[in-house]
């Protein structure tokens, strides 16, 4: 009788450290385009934010952007990691964990050294990428409903060794793609023609939204980005100077945009230093558009300037 009450007080322990495991962590729990919030993104800001926790299921993140729909819950993500340790077969792991995603889903872009990747399913819509010369991007974005989430209960490693039994996606040197087949051999990827960047119907970028956040000092200014080309933008640098309503230099404001594929939108809030009613009551100028990808193509930084259009709003000025 000892014996099996033994069995059972340890079967219950081990039990209990399974169900631990299956706990996430809150920035887990925010950064989550199946359960995260508005209301627990505060609640995070509000305990301190990266500098309270910046583990994301075994990644350390070094910035997140996040964008809400009409129930405020998280609809896409964008985070910062830094391109070591954190390798693209780590990010594949937890995105193939959230979103469904099996590695044979995976694009891979890796042309002297660009090393990028994207997969989408009826789930969701990802890619990953270096952004600058230490730090690369990950971008998620849901595309059903949180109810209809795939049944997919927590992250763990990948030991399956899938690749050896899927054929990879991949692109050569010289931008033509390939599919690399289980047998050891390899053919060109047939694709139909690409469009060229439309030069008359480019970005659109519009204020909609300022409010000033007391608990952090600081002005939010929401800033949605439209793509109108007839490419899918992998991402860009924005930059705006904003001035006072005496017309005096007041800050200079710093976003990156993830991707945004043709035809929709990047919502996304902008911290800001100062005050609502002080530095943001007279116009905001465009001053640069830089490290800018369209179509999987680095753009020049004055060509993706001239694809920048504002939208005129009655918030706050913008000026080009």
């Amino acid at each position: 009788m000892k014996t099996i009450k033994k069995i059972i007080f340890y079967f219950l322990i081990l039990y209990s450290f399974k169900c631990l495991a299956y706990e996430l962590n809150p920035l887990e729990k925010t950064i989550n385009i199946f359960g995260g919030t508005s209301s627990k993104y505060d609640e995070f800001i509000d305990e301190g934010g990266l500098n309270y926790i910046s583990d994301w299921y075994g990644i350390n993140i070094s910035a997140y952007s996040l964008t809400f729909d009409e129930s405020d819950d998280v609809i896409n993500i964008s985070l910062t990691t830094r391109l070591a340790p954190t390798s693209p077969k780590e990010i594949r792991r937890v995105i193939n964990t959230i979103c469904d995603f099996k590695e044979k889903d995976w694009e891979i872009k890796n042309t002297a050294g660009f090393v990028a990747g994207q997969a989408e399913n009826q789930y969701c819509f990802a890619s990953y990428m270096p952004y600058k010369k230490t730090f690369r991007s990950i971008f998620i974005e849901r595309l059903v409903a949180v109810s209809n989430k795939p049944d997919v209960e927590k992250i763990v490693s990948d030991n399956s060794n899938e690749n050896l039994k899927n054929s990879i996606n991949a692109v050569t040197s010289d931008g033509r793609k390939v599919t690399l087949k289980v047998d050891g051999t390899w053919e060109f990827v047939k694709s139909g023609k690409t469009d060229d960047i439309n030069l008359e119907t480019g970005i659109e970028i519009e204020i909609i939204k300022i409010r000033q956040h007391d608990l952090i000092d600081s002005c939010m200014i929401t800033i949605k980005t439209t793509n109108n080309l007839k490419k899918n933008i992998q991402g860009m640098n924005i930059s705006f100077i904003s001035y006072d309503e005496d017309g005096e230099y007041y800050s200079e404001v710093r976003t990156m945009v993830d991707v945004i594929r043709k035809g929709k939108s990047f919502i996304k809030e902008w911290y800001t230093d100062g005050h609502c009613n002080e530095g943001y009551k007279n116009y905001l100028e465009l001053q640069e558009v830089s490290w800018c990808e369209i179509g999987g193509e680095r753009i020049n930084d004055e060509d993706c300037y001239d694809l920048v259009s504002i939208s005129p709003n009655s918030i706050l000025k913008i000026v080009k």
